[in-house]
């Protein structure tokens, strides 16, 4: 038994399909491999084999091709469902005008792996390395989650650009009245 255990696949990343423990490779000796039940991580029993994110386990049966020599092996097979990184095309307005600040205008972003009929908004900022002018600065998009099924998935990694810029604010100056004297050798000027 513990050599098939051994080799059963117990890690899935979520698909939206149902999974269930693998035995990995061919093995002639065994007729039929069975998953009996399913299994919650609060050992719950379950309808069928689960398809959302989670830790459960299943009732595994081996049945020999020699059934007169050799009997049935059955035991508690854990497994997991982990959540799936979701992948986002994400469209970043990388140029804006001095305001004393390193926020941006909000990223568009399109998901590009969302399994058909989960409901997940994903949502980026984007911020500059520090709010002072210039060219090829570092912009940090960063990326947030929310929708019904937010749990299985995982936001995607930072962004971090480099070509970031800054431009000089111009400033308007106003109500300066020019007007020449001559020194007098007063410290006022009239």
């Amino acid at each position: 038994r513990e050599y098939f255990k051994e080799r059963m696949v117990t890690e899935f990343t979520y698909d939206g399909t149902a999974k269930q423990p693998l035995l990995e490779g061919n093995y002639p000796e065994i007729a039929e491999v069975q998953y009996l039940y399913y299994f919650n991580q609060w050992n719950q029993r379950l309808d069928g084999a689960p398809e959302d994110t989670g830790s459960y386990s299943s009732m595994v049966r081996l049945i020999p091709q020699d059934t007169e020599h050799y009997q049935n092996e059955t035991w508690m097979q854990a497994f997991e469902i982990t959540p799936k990184k979701l992948e986002a095309d994400v469209q970043v307005i990388k140029s804006k005008v001095y305001d004393g600040g390193t926020n941006m205008e909000s990223p568009k972003v399109t998901i590009s792996n969302l399994v058909e009929g989960d409901e997940v908004d994903l949502s980026a900022t984007a911020r500059y390395d520090n709010r002072n002018a210039g060219r090829n600065k570092t912009i940090t998009v960063s990326y947030q989650m929310s929708g019904k099924d937010a749990g299985k998935y995982l936001a995607p990694d930072e962004l971090l650009l480099t070509d970031g810029e800054i431009l000089p604010k111009e400033i308007e100056v106003g109500n300066i009245v020019l007007q020449s004297y001559y020194y007098n050798g007063s410290r006022e000027v009239p």
